[in-house]
């Protein structure tokens, strides 16, 4: 079984109870809600003021809330009343992902089949909350399961997860749940079923706007008009959010229109194409319109999201397509606001849609304030200030583009060490987790629409930033505050950075705050945390004691730890590399230069000759041999051009060895090279030098992930 496997078993509830996915009656409280344990660990007490701890659940547990205050929620815990911290928790509706089962399925109490479970009829809606491998973890009404993600189709709100389970319902050909706005190219039957054969529910007319929630892969459209749910065939669509013409369905109608001027004195604009129709009103000589087509002698037109017809002799249309006011381009850009809209017209009173964070656009015209752009076949205008079309390089490497965007991720809240030149672990991490609060693909490299956003002026900030972090939390919040403390010298063991908010924390922050001017109380508040992910943030001041110096045991990190010189019978006594040396000898001068680097100082991001951090002291050793390893510690480990050694009882003298020390979402954060009998060599910063330790007991046992075998 896998971890992540392991995961998602740890998110089962002690009690399940497996009826999670027949119908359910509605909470008899309206302020009855469920939640999902955010934190790794959540205490849960016998009293509002957080007194008499009885117990606690793990994260991702799902609770019944029946009611809350600011800062303190009631919960139901083994069928009593209990009470705990509002911010160990989130609403299970705001965290989780709507979805719908696609097919009967059976979920069970543990991703595995065999078990006991029980049948879900199919169009089933369910909140998901993850996905491991071929299993998903759904919830409804405060219960949880597990069932084949194939079985789950995702779904962006409410309103589509009920859309997709009428369609899942009707037809059992495959859903794509894609929410789109279309009108009708001609009169078109509505169903109650992906079929012509079932009940029909009435005829929409040619032009009739519609919202398209779900399509199947034989030709239907699940669609909402009226606030009622029906089917009809795909191809008798239009995408578009402007009403389609009544003229004839072999017209064309241009997506964005053209922008126009009324030319008469006064201009009628009728409800259809023709005078006898009902008017809804004149023009005047001067407004601009869009118009949208033209045909026997008659244009359909656009003005601040109303459609109607006029005389096509009293418009004169700008050809080039081109709004007027606007000046041509064609350049592309990218959304740096989670705010905004597009618009049907330059107007912040006009209909308007959410355009996604990170969202790359072709603007093909433009004003002062507005940007008239175009996304997959769509246009609209937006605010000028919330696109960027600044020019980036892709960032997946070492150098001063690297060291810059850390300082940018630094001061957001998403980098925890001190920003460098080295594209390692840290800068991996800190890149995914500004992505994820994008909601950008976690690439781990910062491509140009990534650091558009980032150097903005609108990027999001951190949520840790605005958390109030205290002596007995236990989160990966913590764990993360915990290596920035590492990384200015406040603490300086990696067996400090567990996530518990305990005594050495308490007393790390402490320092912290005296050397940077904030009132020493120990608890990580908003201000304290701001200014430790500052810039400006101060190290640990010379001659001052970290706050984890001199604690500790041998095997978690102390002098005894390490060793300066390599044990008997295991030096490399191979000074010089023989021409067309073979892989042995390669391997023997390898272990060689890496023990006459033995005392070197450890300094990050260094990479030789006199000074070194442990991914610099390898690339270092093997260079000299011809090989070319990558440059992190992260990258090394991941690295499958080299074969991977399981286990520290399979490790050959030469391999690589690699130590998840940090915690954070990858196994390889440290690197050395075996030497045999237990020992390796590597540049260590909690041993401040270039050291041999043995990985067969204490803290390098407990840390070692795998081996990479060079030779």
């Amino acid at each position: 079984m896998n971890a992540n496997t392991r995961a998602m078993k740890r998110l089962t509830a002690a009690l399940l109870a497996l009826l999670l996915l027949l119908p359910c009656a509605a909470p008899a409280l309206a302020e009855t809600f469920y939640a999902v344990v955010t934190a790794d660990s959540m205490s849960v007490y016998q009293e509002a003021s957080l007194s008499n701890a009885v117990g606690s659940l793990p994260k991702n547990s799902v609770v019944q809330i029946t009611g809350f205050s600011t800062s303190v929620a009631k919960i139901s815990y083994n069928g009593s009343a209990a009470y705990a911290k509002v911010s160990d928790m989130k609403r299970v509706d705001e965290s989780a992902v709507k979805a719908v089962l696609n097919e009967a399925a059976p979920v069970y109490k543990e991703p595995q089949e065999g078990g006991k479970s029980v049948l879900a009829p199919k169009g089933t809606k369910v909140n998901l909350l993850a996905r491991s491998g071929e299993w998903a973890m759904v919830e409804k009404n405060g219960y949880i399961g597990y069932v084949k993600g194939a079985f789950v189709t995702e779904a962006d709100d409410a309103s589509d997860a009920a859309a997709v389970s009428a369609a899942a319902s009707t037809t059992s050909n495959g859903i794509t749940v894609r929410t789109f706005d279309a009108v009708t190219l001609e009169n078109t039957k509505v169903y109650k079923t992906a079929s012509d054969k079932g009940k029909k529910l009435g005829t929409l007319k040619a032009g009739t706007q519609v919202t398209v929630k779900a399509t199947s892969s034989d030709g239907w459209a699940c669609i909402e008009y009226k606030g009622k749910y029906g089917f009809c065939k795909l191809i008798s669509l239009r995408e578009g959010t402007a009403p389609a013409a009544t003229l004839p369905a072999a017209t064309q109608v241009a997506p964005a229109g053209k922008s126009a001027v009324v030319s008469s004195k006064t201009l009628a604009v009728y409800k259809e194409a023709s005078k006898k129709s009902k008017k809804l009103g004149t023009l005047k000589k001067g407004q601009i319109v869009t118009v949208l087509n033209t045909q026997d002698g008659w244009a359909y037109i656009e003005l601040s999201g109303q459609y109607g017809y006029c005389a096509a002799k009293g418009v004169t249309v700008d050809e080039s397509g081109v709004p007027s006011g606007f000046k041509q381009t064609d350049v592309a850009a990218t959304v740096v606001s989670a705010e905004a809209r597009v618009y049907a017209s330059p107007s912040a009173d006009a209909e308007s849609a959410a355009i996604k964070l990170g969202t790359e656009v072709q603007v093909k015209a433009y004003s002062d304030s507005w940007a008239w752009i175009t996304q997959s076949g769509r246009y609209g205008f937006i605010p000028v200030k919330l696109l960027s079309k600044a020019t980036y390089a892709a960032i997946d490497g070492d150098g001063t583009a690297l060291q810059t965007l850390l300082k940018a991720l630094l001061v957001g809240g998403y980098y925890d060490a001190v920003p460098s030149t080295s594209y390692n672990a840290a800068a991996i991490a800190a890149i995914k987790r500004f992505q994820s609060a994008c909601g950008m693909e976690e690439t781990g490299v910062a491509d140009q629409s990534l650091q558009r956003v980032l150097y903005s002026g609108s990027a999001p900030v951190s949520d840790l930033l605005y958390k109030a972090l205290s002596s007995g939390d236990k989160s990966d919040s913590v764990s993360r505050v915990q290596a920035r403390l590492y990384a200015l010298g406040y603490l300086t063991k990696t067996t400090s950075l567990d996530g518990e908010y305990g005594a050495t924390t308490v007393s790390a922050i402490k320092l912290f705050q005296t050397a940077n001017g904030i009132s020493a109380t120990g608890t990580a508040d908003t201000a304290t945390l701001k200014a430790l992910y500052s810039i400006d943030a101060k190290s640990l001041p010379s001659g001052t004691k970290a706050a984890d110096a001199g604690s500790g045991s041998s095997s978690s990190g102390s002098s005894s730890t390490y060793l300066d010189s390599v044990p008997s019978g295991l030096a490399s006594t191979t000074s010089t590399l023989p021409t067309n040396a073979s892989a042995a000898e390669k391997l023997e001068y390898a272990i060689y230069l890496a023990q006459s680097k033995l005392g070197k100082p450890y300094v990050y991001g260094a990479a030789g000759p006199d000074k070194f951090d442990c991914s610099g002291l390898t690339t270092w050793i093997f260079k000299a041999v011809n090989v070319a390893l990558k440059r992190s510690a992260y990258a090394q480990g991941y690295d499958d051009t080299y074969t991977k050694i399981e286990g520290v009882e399979n490790l050959k003298r030469g391999d690589l060895v690699f130590f998840n020390t940090v915690s954070d979402s990858d196994l390889s954060d440290h690197a050395g090279i075996y030497i045999g009998s237990g020992y390796f060599i590597h540049a260590s910063s909690g041993g401040h030098r270039v050291v041999v330790s043995n990985i067969t007991t204490g803290y390098y046992n407990r840390v070692f992930s795998w081996g990479r075998r060079v030779f």
